[in-house]
């Protein structure tokens, strides 16, 4: 280095309060490779931690190509120890229902599970609600006892998973077994949480779809609602002068019950005044929802359905317990059962708190 350079540089130096990177900063710099290693993935974001490392202790920076390079190196050396990691985790039960995927025919001549595994399930529709069931099921029965994601970072899982995208099973056998195991783990994790996230979004569409009807019918039956509340004080007049009459109880019990007509017909009657008073569309939801009702009831077996708002304690037990209601064959709820099923908290939506809690 010229004479000169070298005095000067050594000034700038002690004039910025900077240390030379060859006197520790390159200790500082792997540490702090290894460190991010574990959770980011992109060159570029280890390169910038390592930066930002290195100026926050006052160090002089290096080259990018010494950077770019020794992130390369520690991002190797980090992934080697995942699949290590990973490996050691799976059961042989588990590394055998690995290695089936790559041997075991698939449902189309000249395939295997693993050409199943990836092809993809397509959009969900609530018409292929039944066709998604069976896919998340049979992806369920394919998970593996080490839970990957508890492993390794949300960027690896999602890394790895990318990385088998354009391996075929013949290639996926060439790979080094830790990596392929570990490969394949994360490319499992991924396909059923996806099956998942899909099952959710029709949950949550079919729910939407049903609120929106109960606001529709909410919205209809106010035309004729003055009728109705006509109907309903003639209907309580002419049981009031039933109940008047003369003759022994029983008698009289029978000519009210004559003037009552249809009870079903008058509470709901009732129930729709009440909505109207409360301008809350919940008494409508049930009649929404029944047409439906198979397909939730599928969904709820399905998915774990929890809320995230303290503002709506007991919601996952009321649910839970209406379930069990359907289990047991109750053929008839009553009206109070559900509508804490459907319309937690009276909600004006099914399932979705006027108070702005959520799922």
């Amino acid at each position: 280095m010229n004479p000169a350079r070298s005095r000067h540089s050594k000034i700038v130096r002690e004039h910025l309060a900077i240390t030379p990177f060859a006197q520790g900063g390159r200790e500082v710099m792997a540490r702090t490779l290894r460190e991010l290693a574990f959770t980011k993935q992109d060159l570029r974001d280890l390169i910038n931690g390592a930066i930002e490392t290195l100026v926050k202790e006052r160090f002089e920076l290096p080259s990018f190509g010494v950077l770019e390079e020794a992130a390369e190196r520690v991002r190797g050396e980090t992934h080697r120890a995942l699949f290590e990691l990973v490996f050691a985790a799976l059961s042989e039960k588990d590394r055998g229902t690995l290695g089936q995927l790559f041997v075991q025919p698939g449902r189309d001549s000249g395939t295997t599970l693993w050409n199943d595994l990836k092809r993809e399930p397509g959009r969900p529709t609530l018409t292929k609600l039944k066709e998604w069931l069976v896919h998340q099921q049979w992806l369920a029965g394919l998970q593996v006892g080490a839970n990957v994601a508890a492993l390794l970072s949300e960027a690896k899982v999602l890394h790895f998973a990318e990385e088998t995208k354009s391996l075929n099973a013949s290639r996926m056998q060439e790979v080094e077994p830790r990596k392929r195991f570990t490969l394949a783990a994360c490319f499992l994790h991924v396909r059923h949480a996806a099956a998942l996230d899909g099952l959710a979004e029709l949950f949550v569409r079919r729910m939407g779809n049903i609120s929106r009807d109960a606001q529709l019918a909410f919205e209809a039956d106010r035309e004729g609602a003055q009728q109705r509340v006509n109907d309903l004080v003639l209907k309580l007049k002419e049981v009031a002068v039933a109940y008047q009459r003369e003759g022994s109880e029983k008698e009289r019990l029978g000519v009210v019950g004559q003037a009552l007509g249809e009870p079903g017909a008058v509470i709901e009657a009732c129930e729709a005044h009440e909505a109207l008073v409360q301008n809350s569309s919940a008494p409508f939801v049930w009649r929404c929802y029944a047409s439906s009702r198979s397909m939730v009831h599928a969904l709820f077996r399905t998915l774990t359905v929890k809320t995230t708002s303290y503002r709506t304690p007991g919601w996952k037990e009321r649910c839970s317990s209406c379930w069990k209601q359907r289990i047991f064959g109750r053929s008839r709820w009553s009206w109070s059962d559900r509508t804490r099923c459907l319309a937690p908290n009276n909600s004006i939506s099914p399932g979705f708190p006027r108070d702005g809690g959520d799922w």
